[in-house]
């Protein structure tokens, strides 16, 4: 018997001049609270379809389906309603004024994480290694529990998800942007 997971999803810009920003595509699990982001090319009916077929691929790996994605009502969004009525999934968007409240606050949280490990650097982050932050930060975001709906579940959500705890003296032992050496 498959588990079902609703999707609640927006785009969102990397911070960068307007002709250079990087379109992401998030995704929050409303059950599992798993935070799933994809860069995307533009924001073109193509690049979300492919950014979904990653999200909901993920899912689907685990034994998870997605049955229902909620998102805000805009036009590049919902060109790719058919094609996810193909894959058994239904696309609500909210109405014309109103945002996703979920992903909102996610970017939110997002954005604040990557201002503060970008503050704690000992350097400028280059704009290319902005990806790779966001990455850092939701790969934190995932890793430790979220006692929102359920104080009792203290499994993280990439635990709930794909069933792996985190190691944290492993987890833990490099920071984002630290400098390191190598030797062969």
């Amino acid at each position: 018997r498959q588990e079902k997971e609703i999707l609640h999803t927006d785009l969102f810009f990397l911070p960068g001049p307007s002709n250079t920003r990087q379109v992401i595509l998030l995704s929050v699990g409303q059950r599992y609270r798993l935070v799933i982001v994809s860069k995307l090319q533009d924001k073109s009916k193509e690049s979300i379809k492919s950014g979904w077929e990653e999200h909901l691929s993920l899912y689907l790996l685990n034994g998870i389906r997605v049955t229902s994605i909620y998102c805000d009502n805009e036009a590049n969004l919902s060109a790719s309603a058919t094609y996810l009525r193909s894959r058994g999934v239904d696309l609500i968007q909210r109405p014309s004024a109103a945002h996703e409240p979920v992903c909102e606050r996610r970017v939110r949280v997002i954005k604040e994480r990557m201002r503060s490990i970008m503050s704690d650097l000992l350097y400028d982050l280059p704009r290319r290694l902005y990806w790779y932050c966001l990455l850092w930060a939701v790969q934190g975001i995932n890793s430790f529990p979220d006692t929102l709906d359920d104080p009792e579940d203290i499994r993280s959500a990439r635990e709930k998800v794909f069933g792996k705890k985190l190691d944290i003296a492993r987890a833990t032992k490099f920071a984002f942007g630290d400098f390191t050496t190598y030797h062969i």
